[in-house]
């Protein structure tokens, strides 16, 4: 066995000694009930090279991260929601051997931030919920090796943002709730590594998401929750380079919705909670495009695969009530043998439904003359 995983887990000095002097490659313990004593026991392995030690119920501290960091086989390491601080983070950032760290959540501020900015071996860090503040992300955007960077809720504003933005090595960056308004916006459009960046919770408007759709070199854009309206969507509904693109929490109405249902691009949407009329929603019916269509305003994701399933019916000019029927299949299950007592259509807001009933209705009518509604739900998800 070279892989064990273990969860809520008391691992007391002997235990992890055992592990140590194992075979074992990865080792996986969430909210296991281990200490700075545990963790050095760990780190003398000689063959682990994924560690995850998330959530530890009693709190890794700076001794076991300096014990760690003295590992010469490790090259993954998950020390999420601990309590290294400052000095511990300045400890990992000495090893030669991690190339993805996971620090969230660690109580590090901009000191154990510019520490982690001199590390050659790192390619991936999370540093989510840590203070860094724009000191930190400042000297994080110095880094030679980082590709791939985490800092949701670190408190680093616009000025951290166009700082992060001059580093030309990042691919990957996740910036969400931190404040970040339209000149950060700005300065992240600029960027030519990034290809994946993740905007949630900020500032960044209509404006914001106009100069982001300029970039051609992004094709994932989450900017959920951003006061993005119709004319921001219209705008990134334009992109060429964006095939996922997150808009969930914003205000885009039926004007956005019709925008990026014409996207020839875009695989991936996420448009929960936007206010979308039905004629915003139907106008996606027409999309050959998309594989994954989001929005809770349909009571979930009632649209995902629907053109990827329904393409040949189209092709064939099937009816519109088919096209219905085939997404209603895919997405309406229950369990047992039963249709239920009520319908699942019951969750559904009422303008969706009348949308829906009126095309089923057609169907029936055509179709299932004679047939009892245990036997049409039968059906209908069959």
């Amino acid at each position: 066995m070279t892989t064990l995983k273990l969860y809520n887990h008391v691992v007391g000095l002997e235990q992890a000694k055992a592990l140590a002097t194992s075979d074992l490659t990865t080792l996986e313990l969430c909210y296991a009930h281990i200490d700075d004593e545990g963790a050095a026991a760990l780190a003398t392995s000689t063959t682990l090279t994924t560690l995850i030690l998330s959530d530890s119920t009693i709190g890794i501290g700076a001794e076991g991260a300096v014990a760690l960091a003295g590992s010469r086989s490790l090259t993954y390491l998950n020390l999420y929601n601990n309590s290294i601080g400052d000095e511990g983070a300045a400890a990992l950032a000495s090893s030669s051997t991690l190339t993805y760290l996971d620090i969230g959540h660690n109580l590090i501020g901009n000191e154990g931030a510019a520490a982690l900015a001199g590390s050659r071996s790192l390619t991936t860090l999370s540093l989510y919920g840590n203070s860094i503040g724009v000191k930190g992300a400042t000297a994080l955007a110095s880094s030679s090796s980082l590709t791939s960077l985490d800092l949701g809720y670190s408190s680093i504003g616009s000025e951290g943002a166009m700082a992060l933005a001059t580093n030309s090595n990042l691919v990957s960056l996740n910036l969400l709730g931190n404040s970040i308004n339209v000149q950060g916006a700005k300065a992240l459009a600029g960027s030519r590594s990034l290809t994946t960046l993740y905007l949630g919770g900020n500032l960044v408007g209509d404006e914001g998401a106009r100069a982001l759709a300029t970039n051609s070199s992004l094709t994932f854009l989450d900017l959920g929750r951003n006061l993005v309206g119709s004319e921001g969507a219209t705008a990134l509904a334009a992109s060429t380079s964006l095939t996922r693109l997150g808009l969930w929490d914003n205000s885009i109405g039926e004007e956005g919705a019709k925008a990026l249902a014409a996207s020839s691009s875009l695989t991936s949407l996420n448009l929960c909670y936007n206010y979308i009329n039905v004629t915003g929603w139907t106008a996606f019916l027409k999309n050959v495009h998309l594989a994954r269509l989001s929005g809770s305003d349909l009571g979930g994701d009632v649209l995902e695969n629907h053109i990827k399933n329904n393409l040949d019916m189209q092709t064939k000019r099937r009816c519109d009530a088919l096209v219905v029927v085939a997404i209603i299949k895919k997405e309406i299950k229950w369990r047992g043998p039963n249709p239920p007592s009520a319908s699942p259509l019951y969750f559904l807001p009422l303008d969706i439904n009348l949308l829906i009933f009126s095309h089923l209705a057609k169907y029936w009518l055509s179709t299932s003359i004679g047939m009892s509604r245990k036997q049409i739900w039968a059906k209908i998800v069959e």
